[in-house]
């Protein structure tokens, strides 16, 4: 008798857990068919960012503006996307930080932390009390440490090099080095990464995949009908 019990619990057991699998494959399926209606979960304006990581770059020689062109480099932890801000002087890099957070907390989507190095153009009064009263948290590099802020100084270096190759393919003038970073960044974030494997940047930040029927290889001639 307590064999057959025994026979019995041990049925009932596995029923158990087949329902539990069972229901479970369920819940699993329901997620999918969510996501593929709706987008994947985490995507577009709803998707907050933990942290936000800043990189000046400059002097650029040679530029149109001015012979000591800057760039502010701005680039989303959780998407990638990056954003150029171009300067005349490092002095407006603080300006062009409140800009950006400003745009992001209207949109709603402010990041909770920002990673900078320690450049006057970042560490100073005006910036971080205007930081700090956002309630954000400001996570400074060691001296001399750049690989701290891992994610900044890559981007920038892939965005250099991509400028750098199409100058040479192109065979432009070193003035529209500008244009040529713009076009990097505008690139980059249409473009699958090691970072971002399941989606480009431009899809994760906006919420749909970008149309790119309308990209031209750069340097490419162009005629104005007027």
């Amino acid at each position: 008798m307590a064999g057959g019990g025994g026979g019995k619990n041990a049925e009932e057991d596995e029923c158990k857990k087949k329902g539990v699998k069972e229901e479970g494959m369920v819940v699993e399926k329901r997620k999918l068919d969510k996501e593929d209606a709706s987008g994947p979960a985490g995507f577009g304006p709803q998707a907050q960012s933990g942290e936000v990581h800043g990189r000046c770059k400059g002097p650029i020689l040679g530029s149109m503006c001015d012979p000591a062109l800057h760039y502010l480099l701005m680039v989303d932890d959780a998407s990638r996307y990056v954003t150029v801000e171009f300067l005349k002087s490092k002095d407006q890099a603080a300006q062009k930080v409140k800009n950006y957070f400003t745009h992001l907390e209207v949109q709603g989507r402010m990041p909770k932390a920002i990673r900078i190095d320690r450049g006057h153009e970042f560490v100073n009064d005006s910036l971080l009390e205007w930081l700090y009263l956002k309630g954000m948290e400001v996570h400074m590099t060691t001296p001399h440490s750049p690989s701290q802020n891992r994610v900044a100084e890559q981007m920038n270096q892939t965005l250099e090099e991509l400028a750098r190759a199409m100058h040479l393919a192109a065979n432009l003038p070193v003035f529209l080095w500008e244009q040529a970073i713009t076009h990097a960044a505008y690139v980059q974030n249409r473009a699958y990464s090691s970072a971002v494997k399941t989606a480009t940047p431009y899809e994760r930040w906006h919420g749909h995949k970008p149309d790119v029927s309308h990209l031209r290889e750069f340097g490419a001639p162009v005629w104005i009908l007027l």
